[in-house]
């Protein structure tokens, strides 16, 4: 987020706007919906990984424990390994259309 704001530091020092309302150099510039849209996209990566945190600390906590009901604990890691699966699948496909979408941003 520190790369991100002094990006948008810079970009406002040294932004020049054109006839179609793009901010940057050289016609590279993004428009105010492209911005937003990448914020968007961030911030939607950013909550996947916390999820990811979040549910690697419930796996972990789960793992310690020791239960007679071992089927049941095996089943709820299982689970919570689907979801952090899915979580990840969320945020790297988020990444790559960012990267893809705005790679000369």
């Amino acid at each position: 987020s520190e790369a991100y704001a002094l990006f948008a530091i810079r970009g406002k020092k040294d932004a020049s706007t054109d006839q179609q309302g793009k901010v940057g150099k050289e016609g590279h510039g993004m428009t105010a919906i492209n911005i937003m849209e990448f914020d968007a996209g961030l911030e939607k990566a950013r909550k996947m990984h916390s999820q990811c945190l979040s549910i690697m600390k419930k796996f972990w906590r789960l793992a310690q424990k020791h239960h007679k009901k071992g089927d049941v604990v095996f089943a709820q890691m299982c689970s919570l390994a689907e979801d952090y699966g899915k979580c990840y699948d969320t945020a790297n496909s988020e990444y790559l259309y960012l990267i893809d979408k705005f790679s000369k941003s």
